[in-house]
Parts: structure tokens; C-alpha cells; sequence
């Protein structure tokens, strides 16, 4: 039990930053399409990790070791959004997919044998031990999107600036003035949508 709570909680924190950090790639890193493009190498890289790896990586370094070695290259990936260049995102994006696969596949594995174990060990149904160690794993990370949405949106949104407030009732409104002489610029200050301006021939007015 100890151990699927570790499992449990170690997949809940590693997927509230990337699936939210996921969420913003489009946002956060649209300068050349970088986000897109790591997005892009992600999932593409997925495909054949799911085809190829799980079985090979398992066999050779146990579930034990494929789940954390799986994990640190997430990590690699976030951390490298500090620093957001073409081909860092890339690789990175890239080695996300390659351990995505083995990861999902050791943490069923894992799951499932010691949740034949603890039903042998107390007389129970494995079948009723291994949906109970399920649910509680899949509980805890559906929550994942939760808190990583609401971390998200506590950091980015920010509350206007008193001055931009002051500015709008002051050239908004009843306490608007037009420009009184020639040489006297607003066009910073205010303009017409386009539906508004007058057609040519046409007197401005205001």
C-alpha cells in the first residue's frame, strides 16, 4: 500500500506541471512555433515508444528503475522551457516520447504485481485488489489537471494597473476632450474604430 501511494503521488506532481505546462506551449513559447513543434515531437516520438519500448526497456531494467529513469526525462523537458530554443525543446520533446511508453507501461506492471501480492498476502481477490489499486492511483491523478490549471491561472493572471484605470475614465466618456487646435495630437490618445470613421468627403466629427 505504501508503495502505491508512492507511485500515486510521484505520477500527480510529475503530470500537475507537465500536462499545465503542456497546456500553455502554444502560449508560452509561440515565437517560431517552438511550443507546437515540442508538442509535435512529443507525441510523434510516443507513438513508437508505445510500439517498441515497453517490453524491452522493462525486461532489462525492472519496473523499479524504468519509472523514475522515465521520469527525470519529463524533467528534463520542463526544464528546459527555462530556456525555450528550437532544438533544446525538441530533443527534449523527443526524449519525453521515448520514455512516455515505458513509463505508463511499468507503472500498469508495477500496479499489478504487487497487487497480487498484497492479495495473497490477505486472503483476498486479486481481480478486487488490483481495481482497488487502480482507482486509487487514477483518483489522485485525474486531480492532476486540477491543480495545475489553478496554479496556472493564479500565476498568470494579474490584476490591472490602477493607472490604466485612471487613464481609461479620463479619456473615455463624458471626460473625454477632442483636440481643441491643430497642432494638438490625440491620435494616441483616441481612436475611431474603423465602422466610425467618416468616408471620404465626408466632415469629422466627434
Amino acid at each position: 500500500m505504501k508503495n502505491t501511494v508512492a507511485v500515486s503521488f510521484s505520477f500527480l506532481f510529475l503530470f500537475t506541471s507537465f500536462q499545465s505546462l503542456s497546456n500553455l506551449q502554444t502560449s508560452l513559447n509561440m515565437e517560431s512555433e517552438i511550443g507546437s513543434q515540442s508538442l509535435l515531437a512529443i507525441y510523434t516520438s510516443l507513438i513508437v515508444s508505445c510500439i517498441f519500448l515497453p517490453k524491452f526497456v522493462i525486461a532489462h531494467f525492472g519496473c523499479k528503475w524504468t519509472i523514475p529513469v522515465s521520469m527525470l526525462l519529463y524533467t528534463l523537458y520542463m526544464v528546459a522551457n527555462i530556456f525555450p530554443k528550437r532544438w533544446l525543446m525538441i530533443l527534449t520533446g523527443i526524449g519525453v516520447g521515448i520514455g512516455g511508453g515505458p513509463l505508463w507501461s511499468a507503472k500498469c506492471t508495477y500496479l499489478t504485481q504487487i497487487g497480487i501480492w498484497y492479495a495473497d498476502l490477505t486472503n483476498q481477490s486479486e481481480d478486487a485488489v488490483i481495481n482497488k489499486l487502480f482507482g486509487f492511483f487514477f483518483m489522485l491523478f485525474q486531480t492532476s489537471q486540477v491543480w495545475g490549471n489553478l496554479i496556472s491561472s493564479t500565476v498568470l493572471n494579474e490584476p490591472p494597473a490602477s493607472n490604466v484605470i485612471a487613464n481609461t475614465t479620463v479619456m473615455c466618456g463624458a471626460e473625454f476632450s477632442p483636440p481643441t487646435t491643430a497642432n494638438e495630437d490625440t491620435t494616441q490618445q483616441f481612436r475611431q474604430p474603423a465602422y466610425l470613421q467618416p468616408e471620404a468627403g465626408e466632415p469629422t466629427t466627434y
